[in-house]
C-alpha cells in the first residue's frame, strides 16, 4: 500500500509540473505587447518604387492655413520614412522648396490622380482637412483640432487603392490640453494625424497602434 501511494504521489506531481510546463511555454511563446501586431492593410513599401505624393488639401470653411498644410505633409512624410520604411527617394515633392511642390500648390483644383500624374508620382496619398481649430484657455492653455479624410490613389486609373471600402477614412486628432503653446499644440495635431493614417501601412505594434490625441470614428468632437 505504501508503494501505491507512492508512486500515485509521483504520478500526481509529474502531471502537475507537465501542466504547468506546458502553460508557462504556451506564456512565453505567446507574443508580447511589443510584438503583437495590428497587421497593414497596405504594404505602402512594397508599392513605393511607383513613387509616392503626399497632398494635403483645404476643405472650403476649414480655417487651415497653407502653413499648418506643410507641416502635416512634412509629418505624414517622415512617418512614411520611419515606420512604413518607405525610401527618401520615392517620395515625390517631398521638400518644400522642390518645383514639384510648386507645381502642386498651382494644381489645387485639381484631383489627386491628375496632381500625381503632374509630378510624375504613381500614388497620391490624399488628405482633405475638413476641420481645424485651435482656441486658447485660462492660463494661456491651448487646445485645438484637426479633422481630415484620406485615402490612397493610383494615378494611372484614377481609383482608390485604400480604403478598401473605397470611401475616404477619417481621421480625427484632438488635443484637449497643451502647456506649450500654439506651435506645440499644432504639432501634437499633425502628429497625431500622421500616425491615425500611416499606421495602415505598415505591421503596427498594437501598443503603439493607438495615439492619445486620437478620437475613434464614432466620437464627436467635445469642447
Amino acid at each position: 500500500m505504501r508503494v501505491t501511494t507512492w508512486t500515485i504521489g509521483v504520478l500526481a506531481l509529474a502531471t502537475m509540473v507537465l501542466s504547468c510546463g506546458c502553460s508557462l511555454i504556451g506564456w512565453l511563446a505567446a507574443p508580447t505587447a511589443n510584438e503583437d501586431v495590428v497587421p497593414a492593410q497596405v504594404r505602402l513599401a512594397k508599392l513605393q518604387e511607383r513613387g509616392i505624393v503626399v497632398i494635403v488639401d483645404a476643405a472650403h470653411g476649414s480655417n487651415v492655413t497653407p502653413t499648418v498644410c506643410r507641416q502635416v505633409v512634412n509629418t505624414i512624410n517622415g512617418h512614411l520614412v520611419k515606420r512604413a520604411r518607405v525610401n527618401t527617394r520615392y517620395l515625390v515633392a517631398a521638400d518644400d522648396s522642390s518645383p514639384e511642390r510648386a507645381k502642386i500648390e498651382a494644381l489645387t483644383n485639381e484631383g489627386p490622380a491628375r496632381i500625381a500624374q503632374a509630378v510624375g508620382a504613381g500614388l497620391a496619398l490624399y488628405v482633405r482637412i475638413e476641420d481645424f481649430r485651435i482656441e486658447g484657455m485660462p492660463d494661456e492653455y491651448m487646445k485645438g483640432r484637426l479633422f481630415s479624410r484620406v485615402a490612397l490613389v493610383g494615378a494611372d486609373a484614377d481609383q482608390v487603392l485604400w480604403p478598401a471600402s473605397e470611401k475616404p477614412l477619417a481621421v480625427r486628432a484632438q488635443v484637449e490640453l497643451e502647456t506649450r503653446g500654439r506651435d506645440r499644440t499644432i504639432t501634437r495635431l499633425a502628429e497625431a494625424t500622421a500616425h491615425c493614417i500611416v499606421r495602415h501601412f505598415y505591421d503596427c505594434p498594437r501598443a503603439r497602434y493607438r495615439t492619445a490625441d486620437e478620437l475613434d470614428g464614432t466620437e464627436a468632437f467635445g469642447w
